[in-house]
């Protein structure tokens, strides 16, 4: 032996610094066959402190039993009233009890999980059997002092193991616990993974719909600009722009034939309130004379109104040449050019106006026959816009999801960080996990 070599240190064995790659789904199994040993350690220690937490409960329901077997045998008020409390008390805590019992038969299964319930479970319960009114706390100690007593000793037995499994459960459990957390993260990577995987069909499937979209608006666009390029849309054109042409020159000719005829039609509002009852004109003259007062154009329009107007003012001018009316000279003026507008000037502004109306409502019954390419050139229209905007739509849900789903992406890595993390911490190896 060298010299001072029983002072030199025990040389420890060397670290594991392998790289154990394991697969998410295999994660568990991995971690059962490395920290085995040490998790049915912890698993055997938790039984032990399950069972003596068991028995004390059981010990409470024995306690219990005592108290709801002991009565007053008095007759007296206060022992009639304390047997009633004391029974009330016993039922309430009976439930409790009850419900304990139920949990563990039908649940019982030894993981940290289910450990972890059971000691909330009890805690809650035992809170519930140490509560009771000031009333029913006063007579339980007074008559019914030995079995209260015993019975609060074995709740705070139970209470005490309560709160002892507790605090093994969350620092003493070693790799009990630990493989808790792993089954908890890796739950949560494969949700994100889950996830991630939906939100990449969605994506898929959002692509492939904006391109049928697409596809549909640039058919239909091809029909649209097809119709406006059709000889039945020029035409269409062509004649919505005559017609507005033939509609101003029959404007024009209305003007001029009011222009004309609006010298006449003061005299002849001053001649009607004259001449209505004088027996002078005839019924068609005297209507005439009125349908000329209210509406020249109208008048001129009926059948042989140019006519009946011409007699009309013949009429008048012979009348106010006999001097059996009387007119202001303008106002005679007035009807003496009428008397010549209407022997060719009127008649012919007449004819032109029937002309134009006529071709007018010519052309528009031909412009309401081609209704329908307005009707489809309008449909396409729109259909192109909904279409575009669904196109929009699309494209914010798909951006959406690809931007939802590198978010996740960088969550699912930290979280796998964390778990190896974990893993490294609580077990000293080292593991890459393939998520």
């Amino acid at each position: 032996m060298p010299p001072f070599g029983f002072f030199k240190r025990k040389e420890e064995p060397p670290a594991d610094d392998r790289v154990h790659e394991v697969s998410l789904a295999e994660l568990p199994s991995w971690f059962d066959g490395m920290m085995g040993e040490e998790i049915r350690k912890k698993k055997h220690e938790a039984e032990g402190i399950y069972g003596r937490l068991l028995e004390s409960i059981s010990e409470v329901r024995r306690s219990l039993e005592r108290l709801d077997s002991a009565r007053m045998s008095g007759t007296e008020r206060v022992h009639i009233a304390a047997n009633m409390i004391k029974e009330s008390f016993v039922r309430k805590n009976y439930a409790q009890l009850n419900s304990m019992t139920s949990f563990y038969e039908h649940n019982y299964r030894p993981d940290y999980d289910y450990f972890t319930e059971f000691q909330e479970r009890s805690m809650g319960a035992i809170k519930e059997l140490k509560s009771s009114t000031p009333k029913q706390a006063i007579l339980l100690s007074r008559y019914f002092k030995r079995e209260s007593e015993q019975l609060v000793e074995s709740i705070k037995k139970a209470e005490e193991l309560s709160t002892g499994m507790k605090e093994f459960l969350s620092s003493g459990s070693g790799m009990l616990g630990t493989r808790e957390k792993l089954k908890a993260a890796a739950s949560s990577i494969a949700g994100l993974q889950d996830e991630m995987e939906r939100l990449g069909s969605r994506a898929s499937q959002l692509e492939k719909d904006t391109e049928l979209v697409r596809e549909r608006k640039s058919a239909l666009e091809a029909k649209f600009l097809k119709l406006l390029k059709s000889r039945d849309w020029n035409d269409m054109n062509m004649l919505g722009k005559e017609v507005v042409v033939v509609r101003e020159k029959l404007n024009d000719t209305r003007s001029r034939i009011e222009t004309r005829m609006s010298s006449a039609r003061r005299p002849f509002k001053k001649l009607e309130y004259a001449l209505s009852d004088s027996g002078k004109l005839s019924p068609i003259q005297r209507n005439t004379l009125r349908d000329f007062v209210r509406d020249p154009l109208k008048a001129l329009m009926q059948d042989k109104g140019e006519k009946n107007i011409e007699k009309c003012l013949r009429s008048i001018k012979e009348l106010l040449d006999k001097g059996e009316m009387k007119l202001d000279d303008k106002e005679k003026a007035g009807i003496e050019e009428m008397v010549k507008l209407m022997e060719k000037e009127i008649p012919e502004l007449k004819f032109k106006y029937m002309e134009l109306n006529g071709l007018v409502e010519h052309m528009d019954r031909q412009i309401e026959g081609m209704s329908a390419l307005s009707s489809s050139k309008e449909r396409m229209e729109n259909e192109i816009k909904r279409l575009g905007e669904e196109i929009v739509m699309l494209g914010n849900e798909h951006s959406s999801a690809k931007s939802r789903k590198s978010e996740m992406a960088a969550e699912l890595e930290r979280e796998v960080r964390e778990l190896e993390a974990l893993i490294r911490e609580e077990t000293g190896k080292r593991v890459r996990i393939k998520a």
